[in-house]
């Protein structure tokens, strides 16, 4: 197995080294026009749109901004290079001359909230105040409002901004925010008129003096979108499909007027909804290589996040970047059929967000019911008869399976009962297999000393299956229901802290299988920390500590059959001393390029070891608010009659039972030890937690309910 994973890393590894920069320029047009998706630029009807999608780069933007997904966030995100929050006053940008709603000029409302004069014929950022604030509170970013401006201020590069989606409720010049400074400020603003290719390009030419970035800010989408609910359906459409050549018009002229520009068209937010569960186009025109967007950050072909706005733009100027970002300018990989991937990414995505609840409940349904039937049987000391016996085992090794049945689901066809029933499918083919899998080694091993082996079975067979897709770049990972990321945007690549969980703790029990080869669960361990460590292929390094804790005790279990205080605080220790390794060799290998353990090591070089506190605290806090959310003990409740059982009936039983099994007692203690690191130390470290228990504990139930039918079975 371990030559497999080195092959497929090696094949992973030259697979990412084909990306290409994209096509310096002189000047940058950004056109915003928020609220539309990549269908509704799909259209053979907007000729201009096509051409652009035919012969430049695209993809589609995560969301990646700080706190709840808001419009604002994300354009404040796309400013600083960095996750931010926004809040509605970036919508408050004004021309100098510009009379705000209350008759006070732009300018001197400016320098009466910011004591600095504006420069003449500029645009100016009235929420600046607020905008410092809330960036002040996210203590643990580096980023800083207002990067990409200060960074094009020095490169002497212009900045200009035209157009709003203002509407009678009120201004909205949101989409200037992009290119403002850090002081709020933006070269040149043009935000009262409805902006023509003409004037604009005209505007630019004379007050660029030279290079320059301009924002257009094509706000018809926005406007019809927040009017939508008080039209018919057919009249929206209507609207709709004259905004869309309004908008074509616009950038056929752009092409065919702004020579050696380049042509950003871009949206920042997908149309109102109650959730954000859509994720929004950008295409970058013209591309020397036409093909999908890729990050560094990402890791993801078609995926950009909101963060790499900064970093790309300033890319394709020949600017470098600010060291305070965090976001990684994206490069481009020929794709033939470019369009009909990012239509396959955006409905697979679309769908992971909106079956994340249902799959959570049923998991959760799945598991209280399988896990409280085995309590009853065990705590009241029922003889069950084997029919209800079998019923039972059936169901736990049905539940053993479910993790690594929703792992292999995006195999599945595109679509929401495709995906279900997918996920069916491989639960059935898998909970089959591991049923025949433990026959077979039933036959080969005396049953009184080899209990639970189809859970083994199920166990091995899902580590294998994370190993190996982390091995060959985590597309299944990355597109599972349980822990897609792309709208959540908590991490980019790598092995997330739900299935993180189901790997330790299902490879560590793997492990305990190998009494008498003990090599052979060590293999298993290094493999394990190495999937997790190492940034191209788990990064998940929270993860790193807990599989240095769990497999460093399971270790010293098989060797001893128990183990003290002391040696649980050095794993602890090796856990942290793991961790600081595979940061500084990530950081070593791919530098700024590297996972967010590398990027924190840099950091922490630049802004010192106050960064990682923050960072622990934050997570820390994120846990405890999780674990009381109502969520949260919504689901802790569905588990009370099983918890009570637990601890009424089931501990003792189980105790009483392992004492002739030291090593599998110490074993599924280091997973409990592992499993506090796991809450502490990880972002939604409760359900890391809960996962690592959840997998302990079934296996216990089906060892003790096999146990209680054995003594049944040799009874008189």
């Amino acid at each position: 197995m371990a030559t497999l994973v080195i092959v497929l890393v090696t094949l992973s590894a030259c697979e990412a080294a084909s990306p290409a920069r994209l096509k310096r320029s002189e000047s940058v047009i950004v056109v915003v026009a928020n609220r539309l998706l990549f269908s509704d630029l799909n259209d053979p009807q907007l000729p201009a749109v096509q051409k652009m999608l035919r012969m430049g780069a695209i993809g589609l933007i995560s969301p990646n901004c700080a706190g709840p997904k808001t419009e604002a966030s994300v354009i404040l995100t796309a400013n600083a290079g960095s996750p931010s929050r926004g809040g509605s006053y970036i919508r408050d940008l004004y021309h100098t001359s510009e009379s705000l709603p209350n008759g006070e000029n732009a300018a001197d409302a400016y320098f009466a909230r910011t004591g600095r004069r504006a420069p003449q014929d500029a645009a100016v950022f009235l929420g600046l105040a607020p905008a410092l604030r809330d960036a002040f509170k996210q203590n643990y970013l580096p980023g800083s409002l207002g990067c990409i401006g200060d960074s094009l201020q020095r490169a002497g590069i212009r900045t200009l901004a035209a157009g709003n989606a203002d509407t009678q409720r009120g201004a909205d010049r949101s989409a200037a925010a992009l290119v403002m400074n850090s002081a709020g400020i933006v070269d040149d603003g043009k935000l009262i008129a409805e902006p023509t290719a003409d004037a604009v390009i005209d505007s630019f030419r004379v007050n660029g003096d030279g290079r320059y970035v301009g924002v257009i800010h094509f706000g018809l989408p926005a406007q019809l979108d927040d009017c939508k609910l008080a039209m018919t359906d057919a009249a929206f459409a209507r609207h709709k499909s004259n905004c869309m050549r309004d908008l074509d018009d616009l950038l056929d002229e752009l092409i065919s007027k702004a020579k050696n520009t380049t042509i950003v068209l871009v949206s920042f937010s997908p149309p109102n909804s109650p959730n954000w569960d859509q994720m929004t186009p950008v295409v970058i025109y013209p591309s020397a290589k036409p093909g999908l967007l890729i990050t560094s950050a990402t890791r993801s072909t078609g995926i950009v996040a909101a963060s790499d706005f900064a970093p790309s733009l300033l890319k394709i100027l020949d600017v470098s970047s600010e060291k305070e970002m965090l976001g990684r300018a994206a490069e481009v990989v020929s794709s033939s059929r470019g369009a009909e991937k990012l239509t396959d990414i955006g409905l697979r995505v679309a769908t992971n967000h909106r079956l994340l609840l249902p799959l959570g409940v049923g998991l959760a349904v799945i598991c209280a019911i399988s896990f409280t039937s085995a309590a009853c049987v065990i705590a009241f000391s029922v003889k069950p008869s084997q029919r209800i016996k079998k019923a039972i085992l059936n169901a736990l090794v049905v539940a053993a399976c479910a993790p690594a049945a929703l792992y292999l689901a995006p195999l599945a066809p595109i679509g929401y009962a495709t995906y279900l029933l997918g996920a069916v499918g491989f639960l059935i083919i898998l909970s089959a297999l591991s049923m025949a899998i433990g026959k077979a080694l039933q036959r080969r091993y005396d049953t009184t000393k080899a209990h639970a082996l189809p859970v083994a079975a199920a166990y091995a067979i899902t580590a294998l299956i994370i190993i190996i897709d982390s091995a060959t770049g985590g597309t299944l990972g990355k597109f599972n229901g349980i822990s897609s990321y792309y709208i959540s945007a908590m991490r980019f690549h790598g092995i997330g802290n739900e299935y993180a969980g189901a790997l330790i703790s299902t490879a560590a029990l793997t492990a305990l299988y190998f009494k008498k080869s003990r090599w052979m669960a060590a293999l298993i361990g290094i493999i394990t920390i190495v999937t997790l460590g190492m940034g191209f292929l788990g990064s998940n390094y929270g993860g790193v500590i807990v599989a240095v804790i769990v497999f460093a005790l399971v270790w010293v279990a098989l060797q001893r059959g128990r183990y003290g205080g002391w040696q649980v605080a050095a794993a602890y220790g090796a856990g942290f001393g793991a961790v600081a390794l595979f940061a500084i060799l990530d950081w070593a290998l791919a530098g700024r390029a590297g996972s967010h353990a590398a990027q924190a090591t840099g950091l922490a070089g630049r802004l010192g070891g106050s960064y990682i506190w923050s960072l622990a605290i934050r997570k820390m806090i994120f846990n405890l608010r999780l674990t009381f959310s109502v969520k949260g003990i919504s689901v802790l409740c569905a588990f009370v009659p099983f918890l009570t059982l637990w601890f009424w009936g089931v501990k003792g039983k189980l105790s009483a039972s392992l004492v002739k099994n030291p090593q599998m007692l110490a074993g599924t203690k280091a997973i409990l030890a592992g499993a506090v690191a796991a809450f502490l130390f990880n972002d939604s470290g409760i359900v890391f937690a809960i996962t690592m228990i959840a997998m302990t504990v079934l296996m216990l139930l089906y060892f003790l309910i096999e146990e209680v039918a054995d003594v049944t079975n040799s009874s008189p």
